[in-house]
């Protein structure tokens, strides 16, 4: 079964239904999701590449300061990882989980 276009996620031939169902209980319980499919590879390697030099530019005393929690990165100082926030298949996964008007207003980059 092809799923319409509100509730693809992923490859067009998947039966979105249970799969969104799935990953909203995995947002729901958990605080966060991985959706299967939907940034490409290339768009994944470079989020990578950006986060890792955001963190590398830690002082020793911000990564001693943030041992336990992690590096607490605000993503919207770096503009480079709108890209990632912005992605349409994100938004509109979002939307297949049951979120009609998903909105971002807050993002770290956690990094131990």
């Amino acid at each position: 079964m092809v799923p319409s276009p509100s509730s693809a996620i992923g490859p067009p031939q998947r039966d979105a239904a249970p799969l969104a169902r799935a990953l909203r209980d995995q947002l729901t319980n958990r605080g966060y999701c991985t959706v299967p499919d939907v940034a490409p590879t290339a768009l994944i390697a470079k989020i990578r590449r950006v986060t890792d030099e955001i963190v590398a530019q830690m002082t020793e005393q911000e990564k001693t300061e943030r041992r336990l929690q992690g590096s607490l990165i605000d993503t919207l100082v770096h503009p480079a990882l709108s890209e990632i926030i912005a992605l349409p298949a994100a938004i509109e996964a979002l939307r297949a989980m049951g979120f009609p008007k998903p909105k971002f207003f807050i993002g770290f980059i956690i990094s131990k």
